[in-house]
């Protein structure tokens, strides 16, 4: 079954039920049928996020261009000064103001969101920037390290505090000398993108039947079968056997699992139900809570007449518990006073809520879309009903957009939120994008009107490297207008210059064509450094070797873009330069001599 169709009832009854042996040689079962959130296929992809976190995002296996491109950085950033103005307003402003950004991936976010900040104190008076620390924070220490390695914080000396910290415990942090740091009650605020996806949920559906006694709920949950798909191909990436891989499977905690990452592209899953009982169910007691709370957004009623046995009412219950258990805990570190805003892919409609959320992937990584309707009315339940008794506010006219942004806190802030309505209104995003489609249209038919069109995108958010970027290389490229390439994307760079490699390799163009051959082989390096998991990199590193005439420089930077080609590179172009620089190092050596 493909991963992305609707769940059929497997033969299994339960959890762990026993499957249908595997065709030998073939397929081999490592795990029975389990909870969609708690497989064995989960918990390897959440396990692969560790220690390949940084290549995961620059090589895009997992996307984060849009979410890192400093669109949404600056605006946290107008909603944080807003914020801290409401509070100076009414005197209730601490001297040391603590944020800690959640899962901050490679940093891009936090630190575009400290240049805005520091820019609006600049401009309005006020010293909150230089009384700031931001704890720039992920649950992956290798991302951790990468920021610090790369100096991603360097412009903000003594602003930033680097720490390991989980979604499941925000409140403690471990810092890179391995203290442990207790932020609980002390945060101003909380912020984190795309985040709460990656915890796990449980996907339960509910079949209403009448029966002669009335009418009867009935309970299943969706489970997942991990299947190691090709045994034979398994042998050629790991010393393990096929008997350890299975043991492993089955009985290795988070340390021994690890060692089934090698295998981890050949290890697949199967979707289906099992019936279940409410009471074997962590919050289980809410779900048919929330399932009434679907039903009444959807005006479900039941029909007049219903035969005995005949079911009326199929709910999909997505119940997002870690996520929720996760919102709490970040209220509990805030300050009473303090705010939580996060971003997140997901629905937040009865009607696209109710269906089966399962987990999905991105390469190597597993994420989950985010129920939000029912995380929305779980958080501003009151307490008393099982809720969190919270403040919720999300941007006018989003509620059907793909991406979900939202603002809890425990204190009505009404600043606060209204800064969140004025610059998260999905319309300034569409704003973007559809100036982005004309300056793209125009780009594409050779029209210089297109470097106006990419002002007047930028002119909505003016910070936005991913933009600045592009911009830049249609000038060059699509235009042959070097000094407007050059001003494009002088400011990219200046903005991101860790992690774009089409930008470093556009600004070696420019060079190359302005004469500056230093330059170019300098921007050669930077787009390496900022992609060392890509080809492309190594492909330009290559054809600027060659036309230097440094054959062996070329011959090796050859060889690192043919053992990293699958973005769908001119094969034969690397094997020609391969071909030039091999007949001018025969040539150079001479003829063998007996």
């Amino acid at each position: 079954m493909s991963k992305e169709e609707n769940p059929e009832a497997p033969q299994a009854q339960g959890s762990g039920a026993p499957a249908d042996p595997p065709p030998s040689g073939e397929i081999k079962l490592l795990e029975g049928w389990t909870p969609s959130g708690e497989s064995l296929h989960w918990q390897l992809h959440s396990l692969a996020w560790q220690p390949h976190a940084t290549d995961l995002f620059t090589s895009q296996q997992v996307p984060y261009l849009q979410h890192q491109s400093g669109f949404i950085a600056a605006r946290s950033a107008e909603v944080l000064f807003a914020h801290c103005l409401e509070l100076e307003e009414r005197g209730a402003l601490e001297q040391e103001i603590y944020v800690l950004e959640l899962a901050m991936g490679l940093g891009l976010h936090a630190v575009q969101l400290l240049d805005r900040f520091q820019r609006l104190c600049s401009q309005r008076g006020r010293d909150w920037y230089d009384r700031l620390t931001l704890w720039a924070t992920d649950a992956a220490p290798a991302m951790v390290d990468a920021a610090k390695a790369r100096g991603v914080f360097a412009r903000h000396p003594g602003r930033v505090q680097l720490a390991v910290a989980d979604l499941g415990q925000p409140g403690t942090v471990r810092t890179l000398d391995g203290e442990r740091v207790q932020l609980g009650g002390r945060l101003r605020a909380i912020l984190h993108t795309y985040a709460l996806q990656t915890l796990p949920s449980l996907a339960l559906q509910r079949v209403r039947r009448s029966t002669a006694g009335g009418d009867l709920s009935e309970w299943a949950v969706v489970v997942a079968q991990t299947l190691l798909t090709d045994a034979d191909a398994a042998r050629q990436l790991t010393p393990l056997t096929i008997e350890q891989i299975h043991d492993i499977a089955q009985q290795g905690g988070p340390a021994a699992r690890a060692e089934l990452l090698p295998v981890l592209r050949l290890i697949d899953f199967k979707l289906g139900l099992a019936s279940i009982e409410l009471e074997q169910v962590e919050l289980g007691e809410q779900a048919e809570s929330c399932a009434e709370a679907l039903s009444q957004a959807l005006d479900l009623q039941r029909p007049l007449e219903v035969e005995a046995g005949e079911s009326w009412e199929t709910l999909w219950v997505n119940l997002p518990g870690a996520a929720l258990l996760s919102i709490q805990r970040c209220l509990d570190a805030l300050k009473p006073d303090g705010f939580l805003l996060y971003r997140d892919l997901g629905p937040a409609t009865a009607d696209t809520a109710n269906a089966p959320l399962t987990h999905r992937t991105f390469g190597p990584v597993a994420w989950t879309p985010v129920n939000h309707f029912l995380l929305d009315r779980w958080m501003a339940r009151p307490q008393e009903l099982g809720g969190l008794g919270a403040h919720v506010s999300m941007p006018p006219n989003e509620v059907r957009a793909p991406v979900q942004t939202r603002l809890v806190s425990h204190s009505p802030l009404p600043r606060t939120r209204t800064a969140l309505a004025l610059h998260f209104d999905p319309r300034a995003f569409e704003a973007q994008e559809r100036l982005l489609g004309e300056a793209r249209a125009l780009a594409n038919a050779g029209d210089a009107r297109a470097l106006d069109a990419y002002r007047a995108a930028l002119q909505v958010e003016r910070e936005d490297w991913r933009l600045l970027a592009e911009a830049g290389e249609v000038a060059l490229r699509n235009l042959g207008n070097l000094e407007a390439a050059r001003m494009f994307l002088s400011e990219a760079l200046r903005i991101n210059p860790w992690y774009d490699a089409a930008a470093w390799l556009a600004w070696a163009d420019l060079q190359w064509a302005l004469g500056q051959r230093l330059g170019a082989r300098e921007a050669v390096e930077r787009a390496v450094l900022a992609s060392p998991s890509l080809a492309r990199p190594y492909a330009a590193q290559a054809a600027l070797a060659v036309q230097e005439r440094r054959w062996p420089q070329a011959l090796e930077a050859v060889g690192k873009a043919l053992a990293r080609e699958s973005e769908g590179l001119a094969r034969s172009k690397l094997l020609e330069l391969q071909g030039q620089a091999l007949a001018q190092l025969d040539a150079r050596s001479g003829p063998v001599r007996p």
